[in-house]
């Protein structure tokens, strides 16, 4: 995983934010993915979207959660276009404990399932209390 440290603008009034951090780590798999992405257009919307997530925006319709299976709803999917990007929240311990927005791969729907499937064999092996911690709603401001 690479990470990418984000810092975003600070806002004048206060918001609601859903993720706390500005910490994303992106996949060898999205990273080889989007270099694959023809056109320059669809790359800027993936950034784009990758920027308002980083933000904690997150879209007004609930049903990204629906594509899990073992892992407990922790993975969503966000379609651009004709394709979807795949992300988690995660948790990390520093000093304490910090969200980070991990970007698994930018692929087309019907590559959605064997991503998911190789998804849940990795959260299933996580803890309760992690994964408790991941679905965490943090409110700064």
């Amino acid at each position: 995983m690479a990470i990418l440290q984000y810092e975003p603008p600070r806002p004048v009034a206060s918001a609601n934010r859903s993720l706390g951090s500005s910490k994303v780590i992106f996949s060898e798999n999205f990273r080889q993915s989007f270099r694959k992405l023809i056109s320059r257009q669809m790359k800027l919307l993936v950034i784009n979207l990758l920027l308002k997530l980083s933000n904690g925006w997150r879209p007004k319709r609930r049903d990204v959660n629906k594509i899990c299976m073992n892992s407990l709803q922790i993975v969503k999917q966000f379609k651009v276009e004709s394709l979807y990007v795949l992300c988690t929240v995660d948790i990390e311990k520093d000093f304490n404990y910090v969200q980070v927005l991990k970007v698994w791969d930018v692929l087309p729907l019907e590559d959605i399932p064997k991503m998911v499937k190789r998804l849940d064999g990795i959260y299933e092996t996580y803890c309760n209390e992690y994964i408790d911690r991941c679905k965490e709603k943090s409110l700064d401001g």
